[in-house]
């Protein structure tokens, strides 16, 4: 695997700091300390998978041939993420893992990630508790964060592309410039907002539990372009780009 990195501490005030058998525990506040990392990967790959824990992601699609990852850490004593990435048959991956530490001041172990990738990157998103923001892609997407909001802008998928957005707690909100093959988008509790493209018809599954549904995208029984939202509490809306 062809990569650089480039490694820029940051200083910061930090709190002492005490071991137990514990993961992630705090008790009080304490300042962090921040470093930035950033690797560029020139394989020549067919996807992307990023894996979080806590902090947001950010994918760009560019008109590059390599991908760059900037990782930011936030992290307090004994808290630090042990960040890491690999190639697994084509798919770039990176994710990170948090220490079982016990600070008495506060622990934090926090990873946002953006990525720059080619525009028809296959994507794969996934973190527990942080937003996802999607720009400028055409290839396979599936984003997932349990709290976060999902959200989208600039999206061109190919004609075969398929997108899925899911998050328990907070909103998705797509606008895509083209139609993808199949579109889904689920939230437990938060809005579901989807423009697209109003030249196509889309087969629609759409509702919501407690909230308002309301679609004015072309719709047809059949169509070759398929989507299914829901939402548990919020606004349903899918409507022309």
């Amino acid at each position: 695997m062809s990569l650089s990195v480039k490694i820029l501490p940051a200083t910061a005030a930090l709190l002492a700091v005490v071991p137990l058998s514990a993961c992630g525990v705090g008790i009080g506040t304490a300042d962090a300390k921040k470093e930035q990392r950033t690797y560029t990967v020139s394989d020549r790959l067919t996807g992307l998978k990023v894996t979080g824990r806590t902090g947001s992601v950010e994918v760009v699609g560019a008109d590059v041939s390599a991908v760059t990852v900037t990782e930011r850490l936030r992290f307090t004593e004994n808290g630090r993420p042990n960040v890491r990435h690999q190639v697994t048959n084509g798919t770039l991956e990176a994710t990170y893992s948090c220490p079982n530490s016990f600070s008495l001041t506060g622990h934090t172990c926090e990873v946002d990630y953006r990525v720059t990738v080619p525009r028809a990157l296959a994507a794969e998103v996934r973190t527990d508790t942080g937003g996802i923001s999607l720009t400028g892609l055409t290839g396979a997407v599936t984003a997932r964060t349990n709290t976060g909001s999902v959200t989208g802008t600039e999206l061109r998928p190919a004609a075969s592309a398929r997108f899925s957005a899911r998050t328990d707690t907070g909103s998705v909100r797509l606008t895509f410039g083209t139609a993808p093959a199949s579109l889904t988008a689920r939230a437990n509790t938060g809005q579901v907002k989807i423009l697209l493209p109003s030249a196509q018809r889309y087969a629609v599954t759409a509702d919501t539990n407690t909230g308002k549904t309301r679609v004015t995208i072309p719709t047809a029984p059949g169509a070759s372009h398929t989507v299914d939202a829901h939402t548990d509490t919020g606004d349903l809306t899918l409507a022309p780009a």
